[in-house]
C-alpha cells in the first residue's frame, strides 16, 4: 500500500485528501505537485483524479422557480415565499427524507426590517409539508413541460404529485397505528376469524362443485 493523494470529484473546493491504496490497483492517475501536510514540503506524487466513491454522491432534483413564477403560479395563502424557499432548501439538504425534514423543520420568519421575528409554535405536519412540496413540484413540472408533451415517466410522476391527499394520508397513518397497538387477544381473535373464513370458503367451493 502507498499513501496516495486524491481529489473527490463530488467536491468543488479542490481539496486534496489522502488514503491508502494498493500499488497494483489501476486508477486514473496524473503527475502533479502535491503539498505534503506536516512540513509543507512540495514533492512529486501521483494524484488520483477519479475517487471511486464519488459516484454515490447523488443529488435529488428539486423544483426551481424565480420570483415572477412564484407570484404568478405558486402562491398559497397559508405559505409565504420565504417559508416555501426554506422548505425546498430543506428537502434538498436532507434528500427528501420526510421524517428528517419534519424533525429539522424550524422556520424562523423575519419582519419587514429584516429582524428575526418570534415565530408561533410550528404547526406544520408531515402531511402539510409534503402537500405543499408536491403541489409546487407538480406545477413547476407542468410549466416546464406541458402535460400534452410529457413522456410516460413524467406524466406518471405528475399524477403521483397531484393525487396526494393529506387528509387520506393522515387517516391511513391513524389506522396503521391502531393496527400496531392491538392487544394479543385481538390478534388471536382475528387469526381465528380468518381461519374460519377460509374454511367456509373452501367448503362453499366444494359444495358448488358437487
Amino acid at each position: 500500500y502507498e499513501l496516495t493523494p486524491f481529489v473527490n470529484s463530488a467536491r468543488t473546493d479542490g481539496l486534496i485528501l489522502r488514503h491508502w491504496l494498493k500499488k497494483e490497483e489501476a486508477r486514473p492517475l496524473e503527475d502533479t505537485d502535491v503539498k505534503d501536510a506536516p512540513d509543507g514540503e512540495i514533492q512529486e506524487q501521483k494524484l488520483e483524479t477519479e475517487y471511486r466513491y464519488s459516484r454515490y454522491n447523488t443529488q435529488i432534483d428539486v423544483p426551481t422557480y424565480d420570483e415572477a413564477t412564484y407570484n404568478t403560479h405558486l402562491q398559497d395563502p397559508d405559505w409565504t415565499k420565504e417559508e416555501t424557499d426554506y422548505l425546498v432548501d430543506l428537502v434538498k439538504e436532507y434528500y427528501q427524507k420526510w421524517a428528517v425534514v419534519v424533525d429539522r423543520y424550524d422556520f424562523q420568519p423575519r419582519t419587514a426590517t429584516g429582524q428575526q421575528a418570534t415565530p408561533p409554535p410550528s404547526t406544520r405536519s408531515m402531511e402539510d409539508i409534503k402537500a405543499r412540496y408536491y403541489a409546487i413540484s407538480a406545477k413547476v413540472l407542468s410549466l416546464h413541460t406541458p402535460i400534452s408533451s410529457m413522456t410516460a415517466p413524467e406524466f406518471s410522476l405528475y399524477e403521483i404529485l397531484t393525487k396526494f391527499d393529506p387528509e387520506r394520508e393522515t387517516r391511513r397513518k391513524e389506522l396503521a397505528e391502531l393496527h400496531l397497538n392491538r392487544r394479543r387477544s385481538e390478534v388471536e381473535e382475528e387469526k381465528t376469524l380468518l381461519e374460519e373464513l377460509q374454511r367456509i370458503t373452501l367448503h362453499q367451493s366444494k359444495m358448488q362443485a358437487e
